[in-house]
């Protein structure tokens, strides 16, 4: 896939990541030996509407994307394959892994049997394209997603680019995620949903932020990047700030000399931070556990990443497919595309910790000339305010800091604490109420 999310980059290759859409989910059972059929009323809810209690494939991109974009997705009833679909391959050998590149080709023959018997049972595409660049039908359905039980990991790719004799006019299918959901579900937290909303994250331009070797842990608490130990104790984590800011989901701060600032959690915000004017950067944001999302997050505070643009594919966007696909984003490990930057002791800057040169040290683009660090992060307090988290950030040298800012708000440097607690009780109210439009 495109995996570089643009805001207006939707059509042969991306899904609408804006407005109503509706999804079309196939589950496709291979009945070959040791292949245990899908658990379907597992699928239905998860593809069901949004919840608060359980986590729901709408519910996790209406909170990423504040209320931006809201998914209706249609399970269809299982279609069963009895042979091995792969070419020179058995039933007891029926398997492709990628990264090798042939696996993308390799599916191509299963979705075109799986699209026309759709066809052929009279489904009409047209029923899932509500959505598109200008928020109104375009020629291509809004999302397809092929759940199967065991014979590949998960795979995204463009069938207009791939195969378009599989493409059928005037409602015309863009691109697929495929996901293997064999693994029976336990709980409401598996890794069958989190790779659903990985894969379909492709779908809408999220690039892959995982190491695939293995060789790092990838970019913590991202749906792009781990969300799974050795002993698939999963989590759903949200989406990272540049993920989030690539797609417009919400915006870049860019913090001019030191300024104090609250800053807002983590989906609600409506913005990160920004330390450094050029290439590479920092991003800075408000995470903690919610009840569906981010279970692993132990303690509220800030995560800080460090985003390099020049690790984007030069050229053509797709003169890079299905290279990137293959290999990641993240999968030179001296040279990511995004990167966490940790703490002393955990992974998120918590109170008492703070980001400068100690830190820093690996990336000698954050410091003068002179060896003095040129960006900080601190005066961290992530209890006083909670869920909002205070900090002084520093980007360049000023002596006197900025007015303290929290999203719209601003502080006075000499505020009283009644005033400022005023103020963030309304902001409470107005998190709450934002929330409630949300549901």
């Amino acid at each position: 896939m495109d995996q570089f999310a643009e805001k207006d980059d939707i059509g042969p290759v991306k899904v609408p990541n804006r407005g109503k859409s509706r999804v079309l989910v196939i589950p496709v059972d291979f009945n070959l030996p040791g292949l245990t059929p899908q658990n379907i009323g597992h699928l239905q809810r998860f593809f069901g509407p949004a919840r608060e209690d359980v986590p729901t494939f709408a519910g996790y991109f209406r909170d990423n994307s504040r209320g931006r974009l809201e998914i209706e997705a249609r399970v269809m009833d299982p279609i069963t394959i009895s042979i091995c679909p792969f070419p020179g391959l058995g039933i007891f050998s029926c398997r492709v892994d990628p990264p090798a590149d042939p696996a993308l080709f390799s599916w191509l023959p299963v979705v075109n049997r799986v699209l026309r018997d759709l066809a052929n049972r009279g489904l009409d595409f047209s029923d899932f394209d509500l959505n598109g660049s200008a928020g109104i039908p375009d020629g291509w359905i809004d999302g397809l997603i092929i759940t199967q039980n065991g014979i590949s990991t998960e795979a995204s790719f463009p069938l207009s680019l791939l195969a378009p004799e599989i493409i059928k006019a005037p409602t015309r299918i863009n691109a697929v995620t495929i996901v293997d959901n064999s693994i029976p579900p336990d709980g409401d937290y598996t890794r069958n949903d989190a790779a659903i909303l990985h894969g379909f994250g492709h779908l809408l331009g999220f690039a892959e932020l995982s190491d695939p070797d293995r060789s790092s842990p990838g970019l913590l608490h991202s749906l792009m990047g781990t969300y799974c130990d050795d002993g698939n104790v999963c989590d759903i984590p949200l989406l990272d700030a540049y993920s989030r800011v690539a797609i417009g989901w919400t915006d870049e701060y860019l913090i001019h000399g030191t300024e104090e600032i609250r800053v807002p959690p983590a989906p609600e915000a409506n913005y990160v931070a920004r330390l450094g004017d050029a290439s590479p950067y920092l991003l800075v944001e408000n995470r903690g556990r919610l009840p569906l999302w981010d279970r692993r997050i132990e303690s509220r505070g800030l995560a800080v990443y460090r985003v390099d643009p020049a690790r984007l594919p030069p050229g053509g966007k797709f003169d890079f497919f299905p290279e990137w696909i293959s290999g990641g984003a993240n999968r030179d490990d001296n040279h990511p595309l995004v990167r966490n930057i940790l703490a002393d002791s955990q992974d998120l800057f918590l109170t008492g910790n703070s980001l400068g040169s100690a830190q820093l040290s690996p990336f000698p683009e954050f410091f003068y000339p002179d060896g003095q660090v040129r960006i900080a992060v601190s005066d961290i307090d992530s209890e006083t305010y909670t869920p909002w988290v205070r900090a002084r950030l520093r980007n360049g040298f000023t002596e006197e800091p900025a007015p303290q800012t929290e999203g719209c708000q601003t502080f006075p440097v000499g505020a009283s604490p009644t005033a400022i607690a005023l103020i963030l009780i309304l902001g409470l109210f107005n998190l709450g109420r934002r929330s409630a439009r949300h549901q």
